[in-house]
C-alpha cells in the first residue's frame, strides 16, 4: 500500500495541497476574490485526481473521468439536492455555481501526463500522515461560507432610481421595494469573514450596512454616487410583503425609532425600536396567537437579556456579558496565564541550574515516543483549559483538527530537540513543558 501511495510524496502534489490549505484557511478570508476561489478549484482538482488514482491505480482513467464528469455535476444546478440533504442529515456544506469554474478541467490531462512517480520529484514522507491531511483538505474546501443573518430583516432606504445593484454577489438575500420614488432594500443574509459570527461581529457589519451593501453586491467603490442615492431626511413606511406587514421609521437610510411587524391577518409579532440601525431598548416576540414568548433587552445593539416566556408567563431568563465587560474578562485571564506561564518558566530555569541527575537513562525509541503523544497531552490540556475559562467560544471540529495538526508540526520537533539537548532530565520537567506549551497554546 506504501507504494501505491508514492505519488502523494511527490513535490507538485504536496505544493498543491499546501496551497490549498493556506487558501482555504487565510487567502479567502483574508483576499476573497477571484483568484482565490480559482485558486481552490485549480489545486483542489489536482490533488482529488492524483489521491485517488493513486488509491486506485488499476482505475486511473476512470478516476480522472469521472472526476471531470463530478466536478461538472458539482458546479451544476443539479446537485443542490444532494447538497441540501447531506447538510441537514449529516454537516453542512456548499458550493457557489459559477461555470467559469470549469476552467479548472485543464489541470487534468496535466495531472494525468505529468510522471509524479518519479524518485527525482518526490520527498521521503510518511504517505498514510499525508492522505489523511488529504482527506481533510477534501472536507474543508468545502464548507459554506460564514452567513450572518439579521433578525428581523435590515431595511435600508435609498433616494436613486437607478441603484446599481447585482443581487447575486455578495449578499445572500436582497429584495428590493419601490415606494413612492424610493426604495427600500431587505437584508437578511450576509458573507462575513472568518468566523465573525456573534453579535459583538454584528454591530460591525450593521454599522456600515449601506456602504457594505453598495460596495459588495454593485462592486463599485464610487464615493460621490453612494453620497448620492442615500436617502436624507426622515421618512415612516408601511411595507407588505409577501409574509408580513412590516412598519418601518427611517432617519436617513437606517432604521430609526419604532418598528413593527404584523401577520398579514393583523396579528402583532414583533415589536421595538432602532437607534441608527441598531436593535436598541426592549423588543418583545409574539406567536400566531398573540402570545408573548419572548422579549429582549439591548443597548446600542448588543444584547444584555433575553427573558422566555410560555403562555405569557416567565420561565427562563438568559444574561449575556457586554462587549466592554467581554474585553476587561479577557485581558484578566490572559494576564492570569501570563504569571502562571512565568512562573513555569521559572521553574524550569531552576531546575536546569540545579543539574538534577537523571533517574534513569531514556532509550532513542522512549524519546521518540514521548516526542509523538506529548504534544496530544498537551492539546488535551489546553483545551480543558480554555473549556474552564468563563465566556469561550465553541468551535467546530475541523478548527480542532487544524489545531491539533499544526501542534504536531510545532511541538513534535521542538520535543526532539529538547529531549536530545538533555534539556529534560526529570519527569517533572516533561510535566512543566507539557503544561507551558499547553498554557501558550
Amino acid at each position: 500500500m506504501t507504494t501505491k501511495l508514492k505519488p502523494l510524496n511527490s513535490i507538485p502534489f504536496l505544493v498543491c495541497l499546501a496551497l490549498l490549505l493556506l487558501n482555504d484557511f487565510y487567502l479567502k478570508a483574508e483576499f476573497h476574490n477571484w483568484v482565490t476561489g480559482k485558486l481552490s478549484d485549480f489545486t483542489g482538482l489536482y490533488v482529488f485526481v492524483i489521491f485517488w488514482a493513486a488509491v486506485f491505480p488499476k482505475r486511473k482513467l476512470g478516476v480522472y473521468f469521472s472526476t471531470a464528469f463530478l466536478f461538472i455535476l458539482w458546479k451544476s444546478p443539479y446537485s443542490q439536492g444532494f447538497i441540501d440533504l447531506f447538510s441537514q442529515q449529516l454537516y453542512p456544506i456548499s458550493r457557489v455555481v459559477d461555470f467559469s469554474d470549469l476552467l479548472a478541467l485543464m489541470v487534468l490531462p496535466v495531472a494525468y501526463w505529468f510522471n509524479v512517480e518519479s524518485d527525482s520529484f518526490r520527498l521521503r514522507l510518511n504517505p498514510y500522515l499525508v492522505s489523511v491531511i488529504s482527506l481533510f483538505a477534501f472536507c474543508a474546501t468545502s464548507l459554506p461560507e460564514p452567513i450572518q443573518r439579521f433578525y428581523p430583516t435590515q431595511y435600508l432606504l435609498y433616494s436613486s432610481q437607478k441603484l446599481p445593484l447585482d443581487t447575486g454577489h455578495c449578499c445572500n438575500e436582497i429584495i428590493i421595494y419601490e415606494i413612492d420614488s424610493l426604495f427600500v432594500v431587505g437584508v437578511d443574509q450576509i458573507t462575513v469573514e472568518g468566523n465573525e459570527l456573534e453579535d459583538i461581529y454584528k454591530l460591525k457589519y450593521l454599522r456600515n450596512l449601506e456602504r457594505r451593501v453598495l460596495v459588495n453586491t454593485a462592486n463599485n467603490r464610487d464615493e460621490q454616487l453612494f453620497d448620492s442615492i442615500l436617502y436624507s431626511g426622515t421618512k415612516s413606511i408601511s411595507l407588505i410583503t409577501d409574509k408580513y406587514r412590516e412598519e418601518l421609521n427611517f432617519k436617513d437610510s437606517r432604521l430609526h425609532g419604532k418598528y413593527e411587524r404584523y401577520a398579514l391577518n393583523g396579528q402583532l409579532l414583533i415589536s421595538g425600536r432602532y437607534s441608527n440601525g441598531l436593535k436598541d431598548s426592549i423588543w418583545n416576540f409574539y406567536d400566531q396567537h398573540g402570545s408573548l414568548y419572548a422579549i429582549e433587552h439591548l443597548v446600542n445593539g448588543e444584547l444584555f437579556k433575553i427573558e422566555r416566556y410560555r403562555d405569557s408567563n416567565l420561565k427562563r431568563t438568559y444574561e449575556y456579558k457586554l462587549r466592554d465587560e467581554l474585553i476587561h474578562n479577557k485581558c484578566f485571564q490572559l494576564f492570569l496565564l501570563l504569571l502562571f506561564m512565568i512562573d513555569v518558566v521559572m521553574s524550569l530555569i531552576i531546575s536546569f541550574r540545579q543539574n538534577e541527575p537523571r533517574s534513569h537513562k531514556q532509550s532513542q525509541l522512549l524519546k521518540l515516543f514521548q516526542s509523538l503523544y506529548l504534544p496530544f497531552v498537551v492539546f488535551v490540556i489546553a483545551r480543558i483549559i480554555s473549556a474552564l475559562l468563563p465566556a469561550t467560544s465553541p468551535l467546530d471540529i475541523f478548527f480542532f483538527l487544524g489545531e491539533l495538526v499544526l501542534l504536531y508540526l510545532v511541538l513534535f520537533p521542538i520535543f526532539m530537540i529538547l529531549f536530545y539537548l538533555k534539556m529534560i532530565k526529570t519527569s517533572r520537567d516533561i510535566n512543566l513543558y507539557v503544561f507551558l506549551f499547553a498554557l501558550a497554546l
